[in-house]
């Protein structure tokens, strides 16, 4: 039997499933800080919805006991609820991200989960570059607070808009621009869920996608160049399979003959 032929395109799929009241409690908790930074980027956590920012772990009316049911945690604090949800389906995503991409050792940082018709993130970033460029340090000071005002405020390209999610992967190398990724995250009841449709490039630093077949004919043609002496071999092979195509047996003979004398000639 045959072997089945191999994907033809180089994608990878990756999907992930987060538990949302588990994230509730962690929110609830005074590791709140801790697992944003770990999980977030400093971007991302300034792309937080404004209203979910506000959200109070103070505000939940009762203790929280590790028995409870998503709805009863939900009805004590909904802003909270609200918030897990969101940051769930950011956790649930970077995973389905981390498994499209099995040949890379990413981290939480290496991938940015945005907006695809946001260019917050990039105009941020242009602005700290043309910021960081001028000279006058009053001036740097004015950009500097400037820049500040826009990252804090909310606008309609925050990851609460309404555009489909993406990542963006961070690149191999320095100097490699980041590789855009496609996203779907989805909420049901206790459960976020996300699922990553990721592009494996080719390149340095990337495996090969060769069949064994094509790694072998690459291996022939990167071999060392032959010497004239294996040159001039298959050359005259060349010629022999040319002539034995065209002429008649007798005279195919004959020309060998030649062939051989003269080569005993040269000896």
């Amino acid at each position: 039997m045959l072997p089945p032929k191999r994907f033809p395109f180089p994608l990878q799929l990756g999907t992930d499933l987060c538990q949302i009241s588990r994230i509730y409690r962690i929110l609830a908790s005074d590791k709140e800080s801790r697992f944003l930074r770990r999980i977030l980027t400093k971007h991302e956590r300034l792309a937080i919805p404004a209203v979910l920012k506000s959200a109070d772990a103070s505000a939940t009316p009762s203790e929280i006991f590790k028995d409870d049911d998503f709805q009863a945690l939900k009805k004590r604090n909904p802003l909270l609820w609200k918030k897990a949800s969101f940051l769930a389906g950011r956790f649930a995503a970077k995973e389905a991200t981390f498994k499209a991409h099995p040949t890379r050792n990413l981290t939480w940082h290496d991938i940015t989960i945005a907006r695809k018709q946001s260019a917050q993130l990039k105009d941020i970033e242009e602005r700290k570059k043309a910021k960081e460029q001028e000279e006058k340090p009053k001036k740097q000071d004015e950009e500097q607070k400037e820049l500040e005002a826009k990252e804090a405020e909310p606008t309609a390209s925050t990851p609460n808009g309404s555009g489909p999610p993406i990542a963006i992967v961070r690149g191999i190398h320095e100097g490699i621009p980041g590789q855009e990724v496609l996203l779907s995250i989805s909420h049901d009841g206790d459960y976020a869920t996300a699922v990553c449709l990721a592009f494996e490039a080719e390149g340095e630093g990337y495996p090969s996608r060769k069949l064994p077949e094509q790694r072998k004919e690459s291996k022939k043609c990167d071999s060392p160049r032959d010497t004239e002496a294996e040159k001039e071999k298959k050359s005259a092979k060349a010629a022999e399979a040319a002539m034995e195509a065209e002429v008649s047996c007798e005279e195919f003979e004959e020309f060998k003959a030649w062939r051989a004398w003269k080569a005993r000639a040269k000896e």
